[in-house]
Protein backbone atom coordinates (compact mmCIF):
# COMPACT_ATOMS: atom_id res chain seq x y z
CA UNK A 1 0.00 0.00 0.00
CA UNK A 2 1.05 3.54 -1.15
CA UNK A 3 2.14 5.75 1.65
CA UNK A 4 -0.69 8.90 2.50
CA UNK A 5 2.19 11.46 1.28
CA UNK A 6 2.31 9.25 -2.25
CA UNK A 7 -1.29 9.41 -2.26
CA UNK A 8 -1.55 13.06 -1.90
CA UNK A 9 1.07 14.43 -4.20
CA UNK A 10 -0.84 12.11 -6.74
CA UNK A 11 -3.98 13.01 -6.22
CA UNK A 12 -2.68 16.97 -6.30
CA UNK A 13 -0.89 16.57 -10.13
CA UNK A 14 -4.25 14.64 -11.11
CA UNK A 15 -5.90 17.66 -9.91
CA UNK A 16 -3.81 19.79 -11.42
CA UNK A 17 -3.95 17.87 -14.96
CA UNK A 18 -7.50 17.15 -14.90
CA UNK A 19 -8.37 20.79 -14.49
CA UNK A 20 -6.14 22.32 -16.95
CA UNK A 21 -7.64 23.11 -20.65
CA UNK A 22 -6.08 20.45 -23.05
CA UNK A 23 -6.39 20.29 -27.09
CA UNK A 24 -9.62 18.60 -26.50
CA UNK A 25 -11.15 22.21 -24.96
CA UNK A 26 -9.95 23.92 -27.30
CA UNK A 27 -11.35 22.05 -30.24
CA UNK A 28 -14.67 22.25 -28.29
CA UNK A 29 -14.08 25.65 -27.47
CA UNK A 30 -13.20 26.90 -31.25
CA UNK A 31 -16.34 24.58 -32.73
CA UNK A 32 -18.41 26.24 -30.47
CA UNK A 33 -17.47 29.81 -31.41
CA UNK A 34 -17.56 28.95 -35.31
CA UNK A 35 -20.48 26.69 -35.58
CA UNK A 36 -22.61 27.39 -32.32
CA UNK A 37 -23.62 25.44 -29.17
CA UNK A 38 -25.11 22.26 -31.11
CA UNK A 39 -21.56 21.67 -32.48
CA UNK A 40 -19.96 22.82 -29.36
CA UNK A 41 -22.02 20.14 -27.92
CA UNK A 42 -21.61 17.30 -30.28
CA UNK A 43 -17.75 17.71 -30.32
CA UNK A 44 -18.12 17.41 -26.35
CA UNK A 45 -20.57 14.39 -26.81
CA UNK A 46 -17.06 12.77 -29.18
CA UNK A 47 -14.52 13.84 -26.54
CA UNK A 48 -16.13 11.70 -23.31
CA UNK A 49 -16.62 9.00 -25.81
CA UNK A 50 -13.75 8.41 -26.79
CA UNK A 51 -12.61 8.82 -22.94
CA UNK A 52 -14.59 5.89 -22.48
CA UNK A 53 -13.90 3.53 -25.00
CA UNK A 54 -10.20 4.72 -23.94
CA UNK A 55 -11.01 3.59 -20.59
CA UNK A 56 -12.75 0.51 -20.75
CA UNK A 57 -10.08 -0.72 -23.16
CA UNK A 58 -7.15 -0.05 -20.79
CA UNK A 59 -9.12 -1.80 -18.19
CA UNK A 60 -9.65 -4.76 -20.42
CA UNK A 61 -5.79 -4.97 -20.57
CA UNK A 62 -5.85 -4.21 -24.51
CA UNK A 63 -2.53 -2.27 -24.04
CA UNK A 64 -0.77 -5.64 -22.57
CA UNK A 65 -2.24 -7.77 -25.50
CA UNK A 66 -0.39 -4.77 -27.51
CA UNK A 67 3.08 -5.04 -25.97
CA UNK A 68 3.01 -8.65 -26.40
CA UNK A 69 1.81 -8.82 -30.03
CA UNK A 70 3.26 -6.24 -31.90
CA UNK A 71 1.00 -7.08 -34.94
CA UNK A 72 -2.11 -6.02 -33.52
CA UNK A 73 -0.85 -2.54 -32.39
CA UNK A 74 0.00 -1.89 -36.05
CA UNK A 75 -3.21 -3.10 -37.13
CA UNK A 76 -5.08 -0.59 -35.12
CA UNK A 77 -2.49 1.73 -36.04
CA UNK A 78 -2.92 1.68 -39.41
CA UNK A 79 -6.35 1.19 -39.28
CA UNK A 80 -6.52 4.62 -37.43
CA UNK A 81 -4.20 6.62 -40.12
CA UNK A 82 -6.86 4.95 -42.89
CA UNK A 83 -10.11 6.54 -40.75
CA UNK A 84 -8.13 9.62 -40.67
CA UNK A 85 -7.30 9.79 -44.26
CA UNK A 86 -10.93 8.70 -44.88
CA UNK A 87 -12.32 11.75 -43.03
CA UNK A 88 -10.12 13.77 -44.89
CA UNK A 89 -10.73 12.76 -48.08
CA UNK A 90 -14.24 13.77 -47.55
CA UNK A 91 -13.80 17.06 -45.64
CA UNK A 92 -12.10 18.00 -48.94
Amino acid sequence: MQSIETLLIFSAVCIALTSTPGPDMLLIASRTVAQGRTAGFLTLAGVQVGTVVHAIVAALGLSQLMLHVPAIYEMIRWAGAAYLLWRAWKTI
